[in-house]
């Protein structure tokens, strides 16, 4: 007997490094069993939080079938992410009977890997954390990310001013829910965080979870949501909205292994995550996402395949499925030290032939809403139109010197253990069947071990070279100060490829208040949506922006729905 492990893996490296046996290893990018090692304990499985590792062995009972269901509740609650246990949560303290269903085995969704999180506006936890509650701030940061002011500028500040509310109201539930966090240091862009993790404590790789903050946030609503009689329903997926003659909500039809539930209420929240899993969808963005020798790192739940998304269309609602936001160069799910690599000035990236590819250019990302087509440069873009959808940061071991460095003056806590076995890490990484990284004493054997072309890569690396002499990149535009010869061996390659959490998707269409618009105008007063589910754009004032974007959004965004229920409901 031994243990497999389904598709979907994120690299989350719990498993690998919970084994007793050592009998787990990444595989062409995912974490897999090597079944002549498995002793069959099943701390994979219990660790796992998409619950992907299986007993390739044991009996599969069939789940017992039932007739039609139906239960009623005041608040429906479909998806138990960050947006979903805000909004339970919520919901129940305000005395709304609340249902929830999760499609997945656990509650959490992809907020259970994420960390690092803003809360602005918060009136007690910040300031006792010394951080800035300002509002105004993140008011002006948004209307600069619109490139003008917004018009309806009240809207923008109460929807600001929610993330503050909920993590203040998060804290007055118990005293305890917040002293883990810390003020954050160090290059991440959220300045609340937590200093360790609390599980998966043997990983350095800091870019995932479980075990950072939204690990910590979920698990207490889970809690909250428990003590306050929250119904949860895992396993079970919704799979239609019922609209009544007035044009509102009125059930939602959901099945768990059994059979058909039907579930009434008098308000409705969509958090059921992004369509990330769904290759149909993806595919009519860009087939490359799909279909090249190495596709987009998905990090994101199996159960993200677009549920809501398709049920507001059946009814009429607005959706946005026409962009998705290439991510890359990352070395995810490998090491961390060198996913860190990838961003110094200094890398020269080539693609799978040995030519090179792009530049790193200086300089913000693209803006929230932007579409891929409208930003073509983007080294995300390159990479995925390029041979294999990949490419490979060369350097000799000068350059790998000066990043280590780099890489170990980084003195605050969080960054400490990664950065003390850089060195380590690569070695081992270079023994790896499925090549994310490769050592060489010349570019040409280099070249072979990276099933490159030795002649492709020696002539590339030979004209860089030469660029560097010159003190200017005639042919990418790298600045001269960032401009280092590859000359010193040994030399080294490593992969480099895109990724997506889902977050930069499109999705349903919601006004301010995150009620979902209908495609003949206005929307449906009971139906809400946010999260990865939604979509937004500061640049056309789509959505409840100040309410979106990063982890504090997601369970303000809850927060916030379950304060406007409260109201509807009354």
């Amino acid at each position: 007997m031994s243990y497999r492990i389904k598709d979907g893996c994120v690299g989350c490296h719990y498993c690998k490094l919970e084994c007793p046996a050592e009998a787990i290893r990444i595989i062409n990018g995912s974490y897999q069993v090597i079944e002549e090692k498995c002793i069959s304990c099943g701390r994979c499985k219990a660790v796992c939080h998409l619950d992907l590792p299986y007993d390739s062995k044991a009996h599969q009972e069939a789940a017992q079938k039932h007739g039609l269901k139906e239960i009623s509740c005041d608040v429906l609650v479909i998806g138990a992410g960050g947006v979903g246990m805000g909004a339970a949560a919520r919901a129940s303290y305000l005395g709304l009977g609340t249902v929830l269903i999760e499609a997945a085995s656990k509650p959490g969704g992809g907020t259970y890997l994420a960390h690092g999180a803003s809360f602005p506006g918060s009136k007690t936890v910040y300031p006792r954390l010394g951080l800035s509650s300002d509002i105004d701030g993140q008011v002006g940061f948004w209307n600069m990310l619109a490139g003008h002011e917004m018009k309806d500028q009240e809207q923008l500040r109460k929807n600001v001013a929610a993330n503050g509310e909920f993590l203040d109201w998060f804290d007055s539930l118990n005293p305890d829910y917040c002293k883990p966090f810390v003020k954050a240091e160090g290059p991440f862009p959220f300045p609340f965080d937590m200093p360790k993790r609390y599980l998966n404590t043997k990983s350095t790789d800091n870019s995932i979870g479980p075990g950072w903050s939204g690990s910590w946030f979920i698990d207490k609503l889970c809690e909250i949501c428990k003590n306050q009689g929250v119904r949860f329903l895992n396993k079970t997926r919704a799979t239609e909205i019922i609209v009544a003659k007035d044009g509102n909500v009125k059930a939602v039809m959901a099945e768990d292994e059994g059979g058909e539930i039907k579930i009434s209420a008098k308000a409705f929240v969509l958090a059921t995550g992004n369509y990330l899993m769904d290759d149909e969808a993806l595919s009519a963005i860009d087939p490359d996402f799909v279909k090249k020798e190495r596709p987009i790192f998905r990090i994101t739940v199996p159960t993200n395949r677009g549920d809501g998304q398709r049920m507001v269309k059946k009814i009429g609602g607005v959706v946005n499925e026409d962009f998705m936001r290439t991510r890359g160069p990352s070395h995810h799910p490998y090491s961390y030290a060198v996913n860190m690599f990838m961003g110094n000035p200094e890398n020269v990236f080539f693609d799978a032939d040995g030519r090179r590819l792009f530049e790193v250019k200086p300089g913000p990302p693209p803006l929230p809403g932007k579409k891929d087509k409208e930003t073509p440069d983007t080294p995300g873009q390159k990479i995925l139109h390029s041979k294999k959808s990949l490419c490979y940061a060369v350097m000799d071991s000068e350059q790998l010197e000066l990043f280590g460095k780099r890489l170990e003056k980084m003195a605050d806590p969080v960054h400490d253990a990664f950065a003390a076995s850089w060195r380590e890490d690569i070695e081992a990484e270079c023994d790896l069947m499925d090549l994310p990284a490769a050592k060489a004493g010349s570019i040409r054997e280099l070249a072979l071990k990276l099933k490159m072309d030795p002649d492709v890569l020696s002539e590339s690396i030979e004209r860089y070279n030469a660029l560097c002499k010159e003190g200017q990149d005639r042919d990418f535009g790298k600045a001269k100060e960032n401009m280092r010869p590859i000359e010193k061996a040994p030399f080294y390659g490593f992969i480099g490829q895109n990724f997506d959490n889902g977050a930069s998707l499109g999705g349903v269409e919601t006004d301010g208040m995150l009620r979902v618009l209908k495609s003949g105008g206005g929307c449906f007063e009971n139906l809400f949506c946010a999260g990865d589910c939604a979509t937004y754009s500061p640049e056309e004032e789509k959505g409840a922006v100040g309410l979106c974007g990063g982890l504090g959004g997601s369970f303000a965004s809850g927060y916030q729905i379950a304060n406007y229920i409260k109201d509807l409901c009354v």
